[in-house]
């Protein structure tokens, strides 16, 4: 069996009891075009498969499977606020940031392309998770997850700290005129919006929205999920494929 690809953000690694990981499409049971390491039950990638690949997960990571939270992704700015683990569990929420200050939980959103993003404080207190592409990031799901986490936790921007994982680049994410003039009418300022090659990345501009809300310490992979089809599930390239996991834990 292939070794798991798994990204860690630098910042995420040195914070107080914070697991996470951004993982890839490598080191599971599923058969192409879900190779390998599927945990999307909505691709047509047979159950079984996805659930040995949530074991290999969940023992790669040393976590408890039965205390996962992985939310129907509607491509909005809903949060989930889980207060304990009888809330655990895949697809009972629709939503696409999940927050919690418990220990043992942990936070997970899917990915093929779009942007996953992990904030934390640095002492482990808090943690959130978020699915954004295009109408994620217009509807600011990041920036209402941060509001939502210091009206809940009483926590400034400044004691936060960022990682965005892998997701696919301005380098092959190449959109219309009308989702373009969108996003510059929305987000003027910020950058990663090429009005020429009618090109948008993605994790600039969300890195930019974590920024513009008080957190300075962002850290952002360069890795392009379309240009890693080896590594990563990337909807836009392949379209019939997978979706791998990215998750965020308050360590017990």
């Amino acid at each position: 069996m292939e070794k798991i690809t798994l990204v860690e953000a630098e910042n995420l690694s040195k914070a107080g009891n914070i697991l996470h990981a951004f993982l890839g499409r490598t080191g599971g049971v599923s058969p192409p075009p879900f190779g390998s390491l599927n945990v999307g039950h909505h691709v047509g990638d047979r159950g079984e498969n996805i659930e040995k690949n949530l074991s290999i997960i969940a023992e790669r990571l040393g976590i408890d499977r039965s205390r996962l939270v992985v939310c129907n992704q509607v491509h909005g700015n809903n949060m989930v606020h889980i207060r304990d683990s009888a809330m655990c569990g895949m697809g009972r929420y629709s939503a696409d940031a999940i927050i919690t200050d418990k220990r043992g939980i942990a936070l997970c959103v899917l990915t093929a392309d779009c942007v996953p993003i992990i904030v934390v404080d640095r002492d482990g207190r808090v943690a959130a998770i978020m699915h954004a592409g295009w109408r994620g990031t217009l509807k600011e799901v990041v920036p209402l997850t941060i509001r939502r986490l210091k009206t809940l936790y009483n926590i400034e921007p400044r004691e936060l700290i960022a990682a965005i994982g892998p997701a696919i680049g301005g380098c092959c994410y190449r959109v219309s005129a009308t989702l373009m003039e969108g996003f510059r009418t929305a987000f003027q300022k910020a950058p990663g919006m090429d009005n020429k090659a009618r090109s948008i990345d993605l994790k600039t501009v969300n890195g930019w929205q974590l920024q513009k809300e008080g957190i300075k310490d962002v850290d952002m992979t360069n890795t392009c999920t379309a240009c890693s089809v080896d590594s990563f599930f990337s909807y836009r390239k392949e379209k019939t494929t997978g979706r791998q996991l990215n998750m965020v834990m308050l360590k017990e």
